[in-house]
């Protein structure tokens, strides 16, 4: 896979448009093949609690909307509410199986947890005003949380690596 990423690395950079993306610069570092393997790590935790996320995003926000007498007014509201719940669960399984599987981290755990829960809050923010909006002019909320975690698992990789998990 090394040899894969190398070679495709190798190929890409020879043009000028490649060579002058930040992002090339910035991501070769992390794929030695060390690097590539603990991505891979990174990646499948994160399919797997993010496939937990959804779930509980939807199951919560089903609850809420079945439940509440004021459904009507405030539909896009109940929906951040139950993101907010299901993501808030989610990150708990998402730090601690990062900790030991994808980084084998050994720093100081209550260092790495706060640092961890200011990340988290700044992208549930991020989530929560993107599902709003988006939600509010019809889009179907489950399609813009996918598109929203995609974008935050780019920037987390990074923030794991270098700020978190160091």
């Amino acid at each position: 896979m090394y040899k894969l990423y190398t070679k495709i690395y190798g190929k890409i950079s020879k043009f000028r448009f490649f060579e002058k993306l930040s992002t090339v610069k910035t991501i070769s570092p992390y794929l030695s093949e060390q690097g590539l393997w603990q991505f891979i790590k990174y990646f499948t935790v994160g399919v797997a609690t993010a496939l937990f996320e959804l779930f509980l995003v939807w199951l919560f926000s089903k609850i809420l909307l079945s439940v509440s007498s004021w459904r009507e007014s405030a539909e896009n509201v109940l929906i951040v509410v139950g993101n907010t719940l299901g993501t808030t669960v989610a990150f708990v399984a998402n730090f601690l199986l990062n900790r030991s599987v994808s980084f084998k981290s050994d720093g100081k755990f209550s260092v790495q947890f706060i640092k961890y829960i200011l990340l988290f809050l700044f992208n549930l923010i991020v989530s929560d005003i993107i599902i709003y909006v988006f939600s509010s002019i019809g889009v179907y909320y489950l399609i813009v949380k996918l598109f929203t975690m995609a974008m935050i698992v780019l920037w987390n990789f990074f923030m794991y690596k270098k700020f978190i998990f160091k």
